[in-house]
């Protein structure tokens, strides 16, 4: 009955059933604890302790970008507090864990400094109407902006 195996199966199925979770939620939590079936050592639920948890952790950040590792670590804690709510465990490993860990920012990108001045200096050129605006959003919008390079028709000669 304590079959880690066992148990993510009825957890799913509570998951499917009572919570009515969508069923690419459902797929998600079904790899993320399977992974975690094969990665753990121990078979029996009761036996799996917080250092083990801290190991497989660990493997999931040399694996894993740090936003896949949360959503892996949130469905493992998930089955963990459905094994504590059904009493199925008496003590959830995931209590003595302190799982924070910063997610590097991604910056939004930029237009270079030159560029955005030549396109301030179109803008003042063709700008006249509400027309022209729309033409010059357009073109910001259709440039390479990674190369910094403006379509032919607006560099300067």
């Amino acid at each position: 009955m304590n079959d880690l195996q066992t148990q993510i199966k009825n957890y799913l199925e509570y998951c499917k059933c009572q919570k009515r979770l969508d069923e690419k939620t459902l797929k998600a939590y079904r790899i993320d604890l399977e992974q975690f079936r094969t990665k753990i050592t121990a078979e029996n639920i009761m036996e799996i302790t917080s250092d083990m948890l801290e190991d497989f952790i660990a493997g999931l950040h040399q694996s894993y970008k740090p936003k896949t590792v949360k959503r892996k670590i949130a469905s493992v804690k998930a089955l963990f507090h459905y094994l504590e709510y059904k009493e199925i465990i008496d003590r959830n490993p995931f209590h003595k864990i302190h799982v924070k860990f910063r997610e590097p920012a991604i910056l939004p990108k930029t237009i270079p400094l030159l560029v955005a001045k030549v396109c301030r200096n179109i803008c003042g050129v063709i700008c006249n109407s509400m027309a022209a605006r729309e033409v010059y959003l357009l073109i910001i919008l259709r440039t390479d902006w990674s190369e910094s390079i403006l379509p032919d028709r607006f560099a300067k000669k």
